[in-house]
């Protein structure tokens, strides 16, 4: 697989504690939708990296940030929570809506692929 960053993620069911992934391919995508006001465009990415471990994604609740960000977000408050993650997004983070896992073939075709808005 064709990598070209590093990632680092943060998931709900890990308490948001950092999982850093050292080899990614990351692609940055705009969408443009027109409205009554005008052409309004929404950051979007796809992600992809090699895992044979099993993660558990809740969409629209994780994050994940392209580079090796050192970042560690205290749960043990919804206000400290909420703090974090208005910090995370300060790092450009987006939010994991679809979390696919290709776990079929060979060690080297299983895969994660992401779409992140």
């Amino acid at each position: 697989m064709y990598t070209n960053t590093s990632c680092v993620l943060y998931l709900l069911s890990n308490d948001y504690k950092p999982i850093y992934i050292d080899k990614c391919f990351l692609t940055h995508r705009k969408i443009a939708s027109a409205t009554k006001q005008g052409l309004t465009y929404q950051e979007s990415a796809f992600v992809m990296f090699k895992s044979d471990r099993s993660f558990v994604f809740n969409e629209g609740k994780d994050f994940i940030c392209e580079g090796n960000i050192q970042l560690n977000i205290n749960t043990s408050s919804e206000k400290e929570l909420s703090q974090g993650i208005k910090k995370l997004k300060t790092f450009g983070a987006y939010t994991v809506m679809i979390a696919d896992h290709k776990n079929f073939g060979s060690f080297n075709l299983r895969h994660w692929e992401l779409s992140c808005k």
